[in-house]
């Protein structure tokens, strides 16, 4: 029986195995446990400072998005009374619309700076409720009685007017508007008129 066949010996001017091969690396560094934790917290720091400047961004953008501009105060009631008759000049050519107009912006007016209710009533009605008033000099009254009658008349008799009338109808409006303009507020507790009297 054959023996099996044992490998050649190598030939003596062949590389053995061993000069192929490449001596063991030395052992890699390793961070301890505490270099890791170390890590972990600047970078958790870093990303909430990212985090945190995100919001803040954010935040100041939403404020200026949302912010919107105080509205004005609104006009007192002689002003928009008083830019209102002078509109209605525009409407001298219709005298019944013009003293539909100025007679409304009147009662408006009134209604509106002294509470009385002025646009629902009759002419007569409302003459005869602002009898006692305190509010209006007897001067006042006279001469608002006097514009009422005279746009009554020409809104429910017909009457023609010339445009002077009409005119004259105006002025007499604008005049009891801007004599019953109300007194400026006090400055610091102390009334307008008597601050500019000591200044």
């Amino acid at each position: 029986m054959a023996s099996p066949a044992s490998p050649p010996p190598p030939a003596p001017d062949s590389p053995s195995l061993a000069d192929g091969l490449r001596d063991i690396a030395g052992p890699v560094p390793v961070g301890s446990v505490w270099d890791w934790i170390l890590w972990g917290l600047v970078t958790a720091l870093l990303l909430g400072a990212v985090a945190a400047a995100l919001y803040l961004w954010w935040r100041a953008r939403q404020r200026r998005l949302n912010r919107k501009e105080p509205e004005p105060p609104p006009l007192p009631a002689h002003v928009r009374a008083r830019q209102a008759l002078d509109r209605a000049l525009a409407l001298l050519s219709d005298p019944d619309r013009f003293c539909t107009e100025v007679s409304r912006i009147l009662r408006g007016y009134l209604e509106e700076r002294f509470g009385w209710n002025a646009p629902d009533r009759t002419t007569e009605e409302f003459l005869a409720e602002m009898g006692g008033a305190a509010e209006l000099p007897e001067s006042h009254r006279e001469l608002l009685a006097d514009f009422l009658t005279r746009c009554d008349l020409v809104k429910f008799a017909r009457h023609d007017p010339t445009e002077g009338e009409l005119r004259g109808l105006h002025s007499a409006a604008i005049r009891l508007v801007e004599d019953t303009v109300p007194p400026p507020p006090p400055v610091g507790g102390v009334p307008a008129e008597l601050a500019r009297l000591k200044a």
